[in-house]
């Protein structure tokens, strides 16, 4: 199994520990609800955990339903297309605003996952850009690691090594103000593989050291395995 095929059956096998049942209810509970932004909420849990097949029937209507509220809010002087473009126009009160941000940067990070597992990795990168500004505007660190992650995956998969490696970076250097280990080893994986893929082995060794060193504190059995 390739590097690219392993990653897209890792994200696709974590949507399935989501229970049925619960996956259910959520269904249930969006046929129910009138708030636009518990909606928009459920939608983008939906898009998280349903099957693979399902996620464009979720997305379509959390970006949509996002899209509706940022319209509705958006100020007088500025025309519809500009706050399409530029989300972040908009008179929302902080939290709720927070909160929308929230929800459609995770329908968009769901989105930009669902294209590159059809192959779609161009599409997949804008998808994730889309989100990160999202996630920049609510200062969440987590989120932004995890789309430039992704980001830089989708670089190396186009053979655009350079931008792979900057993303990956630019996501190992969240991680570690995070203290997220698991994070940080697996930004260590993806920089050993562009490394070694532009035919720096040593460095690609070192990294994928870093991560193994970490892998083996955190006693994560399969991915010292890996």
């Amino acid at each position: 199994m390739n590097f690219r095929t392993w990653c897209i059956v890792f994200i696709l096998f974590t949507k399935q520990l989501f229970p049925q049942s619960s996956t259910d209810s959520l269904k249930l509970l969006l046929k129910q609800t009138r708030s636009d932004t518990a909606k928009l909420r459920i939608l983008a849990l939906l898009s998280e955990v349903c099957d693979e097949k399902d996620i464009p029937l979720y997305t379509t209507q959390g970006m949509e339903l996002a899209k509706n509220i940022l319209k509705s809010s958006a100020e007088p002087s500025l025309q519809i297309a500009n706050v399409e473009t530029d989300p972040t126009k908009t008179q929302l009160p902080p939290k709720v605003k927070k909160s929308v941000f929230n929800y459609y940067g995770r329908i968009l990070d769901s989105h930009g996952l669902y294209e590159i597992s059809q192959g779609n990795n161009q599409t997949g990168i804008k998808y994730f850009e889309k989100a990160f500004k999202l996630q920049s505007e609510n200062n969440d660190s987590m989120a932004m690691a995890s789309t430039l992650s992704n980001i830089g995956l989708n670089f190396y998969y186009i053979g655009q090594n350079l931008k792979a490696i900057d993303a990956m970076n630019k996501s190992l250097e969240f991680y570690k103000k995070l203290n997220d280990k698991l994070g940080m080893a697996g930004a260590y994986t993806g920089l050993s593989i562009a490394y070694r893929n532009q035919g720096d082995m040593l460095k690609g060794i070192d990294y994928v050291y870093k991560s193994l060193s970490i892998s083996e504190e955190l006693k994560d059995e399969q991915s010292i395995a890996n």
